[in-house]
């Protein structure tokens, strides 16, 4: 934490007073906050959103809070006062500001005027525009707003402490999940394709009511990853889905729900499952009769507690 000093000078008097006013400056940008805190001239920086809204600010508050608009800063020197950002639209900008100046998010809730589709759009675009513009704090507080569970679903990730191992794909595909709350034409809008069809399945209820909560969720979550993966190419989610699906007890999790949900994801070997399905000690018939197991590829001789089959099962090695 840095201090800025303002000097303040009364009609009255020639002594001069101090009022400290704490910044949170990221250190490659003091020395942009050094150059423009007392440049009056070029102290307002108008900020033009998509829709044609404006959204003024002071440039030295951008510099010293702000990474993303520092490096705007420092790549524009020469007396600008007018930058375009066309990704955003004002009223997304305005809450981005509001944020800089402040430190807080405005935690709105969905209104009959701001309903759940215009909100759930809105707090993806600050997701991405905290993204964009480097506010990893707010990142984290919007994800809080999306997904108020966060703590259930991944407890490493929403503690306070240290983020790292491609934190930021992991909380933006996180957010995602807290959109299965809102009516299906939200999510058609707000979600992804792949996303949308992965939280599909009406299992929320009978996930939430389970005795093996943490499992089920995760293996939810690996769904959720694993569209979202195909949809972005992203490479570091593709290693979060490999560790994830490294960490998910699969014996905990409902034969049902594992039986529908696994033939979509990549990141779990089809034996895993079987393993699984042995510690539930499920019955020979129970288990080859899943329609996962239709397609006949391979013969695998599984062994039960409760006895032994043979029936043909895709992506075994024999």
């Amino acid at each position: 934490m840095a201090a800025v000093v303002e000097h303040l000078y009364t009609a009255d008097s020639s002594e001069e007073e101090e009022e400290e006013e704490e910044f949170p400056i990221e250190p490659s940008n003091e020395a942009v906050l050094e150059s423009l805190l007392y440049d009056r001239e070029s102290h307002n920086l108008v900020l033009v959103g998509c829709d044609g809204g404006k959204v003024t600010a002071h440039r030295h508050v951008l510099a010293a809070r702000c990474p993303g608009f520092s490096r705007s800063l420092e790549s524009n020197p020469d007396g600008f006062t007018t930058q375009k950002i066309e990704e955003y639209p004002a009223s997304v900008l305005q809450v981005v500001v509001d944020y800089v100046y402040t430190g807080k998010l405005k935690e709105q809730e969905p209104t009959e005027d701001n309903g759940p589709l215009k909100w759930g759009n809105q707090r993806i675009q600050l997701l991405n525009s905290s993204h964009f513009f480097g506010l990893k704090r707010m990142r984290d507080e919007v994800m809080v707003q999306l997904t108020p569970k966060t703590a259930l679903l991944m407890p490493e990730v929403a503690s306070s402490g240290s983020r790292t191992n491609g934190t930021a794909s992991k909380i933006k595909e996180l957010s995602y999940l807290q959109l299965q709350n809102l009516p299906d034409e939200t999510m058609a809008e707000a979600m992804p394709k792949g996303v949308l069809n992965a939280l599909s399945t009406p299992v929320l209820t009978e996930i939430m009511e389970n005795e093996c909560l943490e499992a089920t969720r995760r293996f939810e979550i690996l769904s959720v990853w694993q569209g979202a993966r195909r949809d972005a190419g992203d490479p570091d989610l593709k290693e979060t889905c490999r560790d994830l699906a490294k960490s998910i007890p699969l014996h905990k999790i409902p034969p049902t729900i594992l039986a529908t949900k696994v033939k979509n994801s990549g990141f779990i070997p089809r034996d895993w499952v079987f393993k699984a399905l042995e510690k539930q000690a499920l019955n020979a018939e129970t288990a080859c009769g899943f329609p996962f197991f239709s397609s006949p590829k391979k013969k695998k001789r599984i062994k039960l507690d409760t006895g032994t089959c043979e029936r043909s099962m895709p992506g075994l090695d024999a």
